[in-house]
């Protein structure tokens, strides 16, 4: 049988001890014990319902914040010489950081690495955030925002509708 959509089911597990699985066949519900689950990161696990035998995938999300889908171009500056360092495709955001896609890049992009942060504001306007690059896998970058204050321009991104 073809895998769809539905077949994936996502759970929210940040601070949670325990979460309720629901099959997508059946229906069924299950409340398990979310600590064994802990090493399995973000990474998906594959369920098989009690009732129906239904196989199906479970995203483990263990966010601290909501992440938006986002499509916006930016750039990646480097904070000491000012020069960009790669033009950027925004594509979700929290409050603590964003899911970048690397479009075109004067060099390698580093885990670890500090760099300025430039993208529009809701209001038409322009944010510049400082970010070190927490993951970086072919083009996909994962940013941390460096400062943990609330941020109202970044706020008016992930509450847009």
């Amino acid at each position: 049988m073809a895998e769809t959509a539905q077949d994936l089911v996502e759970l929210y597990v940040y601070k949670k001890k325990e979460v309720a699985i629901v099959c997508p066949s059946c229906g069924l519900a299950k409340t398990v014990p979310i600590e064994p689950l802990r090493t399995k990161g973000h990474w998906e696990v594959k369920a098989k319902c009690t009732r129906c035998a239904h196989i199906f995938r479970i995203s483990l999300n263990f966010r601290k914040y909501f992440r938006k889908p986002l499509a916006v171009q930016g750039q990646l500056i480097d904070a000491a010489s000012g020069t960009t360092v790669a033009q950027i495709a925004l594509r979700d955001i929290s409050m603590e950081g964003t899911g970048i896609e690397v479009q075109d890049t004067v060099r390698s992009l580093a885990r670890g690495e500090v760099l300025h942060l430039q993208f529009p504001a809701v209001d038409g306007g322009r944010i510049v955030k400082e970010v070190e690059l927490v993951f970086v896998r072919g083009s996909r970058v994962g940013a941390r925002f460096t400062d943990k204050n609330f941020d109202p321009a970044v706020f008016a991104w992930v509450s847009a509708k």
